[in-house]
């Protein structure tokens, strides 16, 4: 019974956000993630682009552009792939974060 009852409430929160969601476009708006403002300028333009196309917080795209520098800057031979992909927002990331550090390997 209690399973029941917060699958509930989870289908009824979602319903909620999807209609507050919709309600806002129509008005000509959209919900932002905060994005801390002291982060440098090339992060924060690559997370306002990602974020339409990811469900990760922003606190995990920031460790993700953080790891892909490490990556880079230690060079550590591999690829990057994102698992679990729901539209490629993670991906897009390291790619952006990789453009910006002028990586061509």
């Amino acid at each position: 019974m209690l399973n029941s009852m917060s699958n509930g409430a989870l289908n009824l929160s979602s319903v909620i956000k999807a209609g507050t969601m919709k309600l806002l476009r129509e008005y000509g708006y959209t919900l932002c993630p905060l994005i801390p403002p002291d982060l440098d300028s090339e992060v924060k333009t690559t997370i306002r682009a990602v974020s339409p196309y990811t469900a990760t917080s922003v606190e995990r795209q920031m460790c993700l552009i953080d790891s892909v520098k490490y990556i880079e800057r230690y060079r550590i031979a591999g690829d990057i792939i994102e698992c679990g992909v729901y539209r490629g927002g993670s991906i897009m990331a390291a790619a952006l974060t990789l453009l910006n550090l002028k990586s061509t390997d």
